[in-house]
């Protein structure tokens, strides 16, 4: 079985269109986590890899992805129903969403999947995320308890369905229940000369109304998926061997030598120190440790490398991201596992990650510092890495 590996997609749209064509070559689909986070795209990407595991699912392919970390946020930033506060990113490090770009994008991620309205004013008058407006206080157990349409607070929808109304001019009013949404924009685009008003209104009523759907897909991902498999032996015969697919061993990056300068090299020059060493482990100590797998596939470093035992009879396999260390998106890495040799392909694929950039300096401009560090340094010490 040929199966497409995808890692740390977070929220590039791009990626994805450029990821579809190859969809049709494999038999398994596959992801090791963060699919949303840091991008412009969040809610778009979670119902997109929604879509291609259903696809798969009906046609008996084999189809599966690990929580990440910031699927990870996201439930104890819905389930806390603490206010949190615009600039005030305390809760990103429960989930070990730390870094340039991890303040906006919390925020960001919210409104994607919530909508604007998720957003309330305090006591003393400060902006903070309240998702009681929209969620049950115990949404997650309905989840797990198969009630996912009943996750929502009763009459939010409804209510939101008034606000739009009362938009509209009376005649409008007496028949936009039985309208579509395209022939409902075009009579109002044409009567009110102004979408405004309306336009966040029906964003917020999308949002609402496909969250459910994605709040059951993130709460409901494993931390850890077993694939089991052929692994071809150099005298030519093969046994039983297992891989494993996970976002991080024990909650921290692992890294290599290369990744390990590279990343202190984008530190360096954003005028932080070394990343230091409680926060990561080797290739060489995960080999080491108590973990059985025969291939273990690994992201959350967004840069693809595969390292080998000291007999080449394991490997660990990371899993590249939607955004290129490079930061300029110009190829998008995809990688293709074969159980019937056990080989891994890597196929760099072209695409268009400048509508992404650019929404980016919109929407989330920290992030983009972020990037620009990783074009400086890639930039400067090309041979080097």
């Amino acid at each position: 079985m040929k199966r497409l590996i995808l890692g740390d997609t977070h929220a590039c749209i791009e990626g994805y269109d450029s990821t579809e064509p190859f969809l049709y070559l494999v038999e398994g689909l596959l992801f090791t986590g963060d699919v949303g986070g840091y991008g412009p795209d969040e809610r778009d990407s979670y119902l997109r890899i929604m879509e291609w595991q259903k696809e798969f699912t009906t046609s008996d392919k084999e189809t599966g992805g690990v929580k990440g970390n910031h699927e990870k946020l996201i439930e104890n930033m819905l389930e806390s129903g603490s206010g949190l506060e615009r600039g005030d990113y305390s809760i990103k490090e429960q989930s070990g969403v730390t870094g340039a770009g991890s303040g906006r994008g919390v925020e960001l991620a919210a409104e994607q999947l919530c909508g604007k309205d998720i957003w309330d004013f305090n006591s003393d008058g400060k902006q903070v995320l309240n998702p009681r407006k929209i969620l049950v206080p115990e949404w997650k157990d309905q989840i797990k308890k198969g009630n996912k349409d009943k996750i929502i607070v009763p009459n939010y929808l409804n209510n939101l369905k008034e606000r739009i109304e009362n938009v509209l001019t009376g005649k409008i009013k007496k028949v936009a229940s039985g309208w579509g949404e395209r022939r409902l924009r075009s009579v109002i685009r044409a009567t009110l000369g102004n979408l405004d008003p309306y336009q966040l209104l029906i964003d917020q009523k999308k949002c609402v109304e496909t969250l459910p759907s994605i709040l059951e897909f993130i709460v409901n991902l494993p931390e850890t998926k077993t694939l089991r498999y052929k692994q071809k032996l150099p005298n030519g015969t093969f046994k039983d061997a297992t891989a494993l697919l996970m976002h991080t061993f024990e909650k921290k990056y692992v890294l290599g030598s290369a990744q390990l300068n590279y990343m202190n090299l984008v530190r360096k020059t954003a005028e932080q120190e070394s990343i230091d060493k409680s926060a990561y482990f080797t290739p060489e100590e995960v080999f080491a440790s108590n973990l059985e797998f025969d291939t273990l596939f690994l992201g959350h470093v967004h840069s693809s490398y595969t390292y080998y035992n000291q007999d080449r009879s394991r490997k660990i396999v990371m899993v590249n991201s939607f955004f290129p260390r490079d930061g300029m998106g110009i190829r998008n890495p995809l990688l293709f596992f074969d159980d019937a040799t056990g080989e891994i392909t890597r196929n760099n694929v072209p695409y268009n990650f400048r509508r992404t950039m650019k929404k980016l300096k919109e929407v989330n401009p920290d992030y983009m510092r972020q990037l620009e560090y990783y074009i400086k340094v890639t930039r400067k010490n090309a041979k080097r890495i």
